[in-house]
C-alpha cells in the first residue's frame, strides 16, 4: 500500500523531546500555577496548554509548533500511534492496524483550532476529544488504549 509517510530520524524525534523540555521549563517559570505539569505525555499536558491559552501566557520559543508536538505526544503516549514524517518534513501521528489506518497531523489540527472562533476556550481538550473519537471509530485500539480513550471522552477536556 502506498504511503506518503516515512520513518523519522532521531533528530526529527528529538524535536518532540525538546518541546517537552521547553514547555516544562516555561510552565515551572510561573509562580502559583494551578497544577504541576511535567509535559511527559499525560492528559494534564492538554489541560496545561489550554490554561496557557486561557490565561494568555503564551508559549516558549518552540511556539505553536511545540504546542502541537506536546498535544500529539499525549496521543502517541497513550494510544497506538507512532510518529512519522510527511513529504515536507512534517511530524505526523500514524496508527496502522490491518484495515484501520489513521493519520493525524498535529500542527494542522492545532493551527486550524487556533484560527477558528469556536471553541473559544479549551481548544486542545476539544481537539483531543475529536481525535480520540476518530480513533475509537476508525482505529483498532488495544484494551488499554480503549480504556484511556473512553476516560478522555467520559471526563471531557476539563
Amino acid at each position: 500500500m502506498l504511503t506518503y509517510l516515512s520513518e523519522p530520524t532521531q533528530a526529527q524525534l528529538d524535536a518532540i523531546t525538546q518541546a517537552c523540555v521547553q514547555f516544562r521549563e516555561f510552565w515551572s517559570s510561573f509562580e502559583h500555577m494551578p497544577f504541576e505539569c511535567n509535559f511527559a505525555g499525560a492528559k494534564d499536558d492538554v489541560r496545561a496548554l489550554d490554561y496557557l491559552d486561557y490565561e494568555g501566557l503564551g508559549y516558549p520559543s518552540s511556539g505553536l509548533k511545540g504546542a502541537a508536538l506536546i498535544w500529539g505526544n499525549v496521543l502517541a503516549s497513550n494510544l497506538e500511534l507512532v510518529w512519522k514524517i510527511g513529504p515536507n518534513g512534517e511530524l505526523f501521528l500514524f496508527h496502522d492496524e490491518p484495515g484501520n489506518r489513521v493519520s493525524i497531523w498535529p500542527f494542522a489540527r492545532v493551527i486550524e483550532a487556533q484560527e477558528s472562533s469556536r471553541p473559544q476556550f479549551g481548544r486542545y481538550g476539544w481537539l483531543l476529544e475529536r481525535a480520540v473519537s476518530h480513533l475509537m471509530q476508525f482505529g483498532d485500539l488495544s484494551d488499554q488504549g480503549t480504556t484511556w480513550a473512553r476516560g478522555v471522552l467520559e471526563s471531557g477536556h476539563q
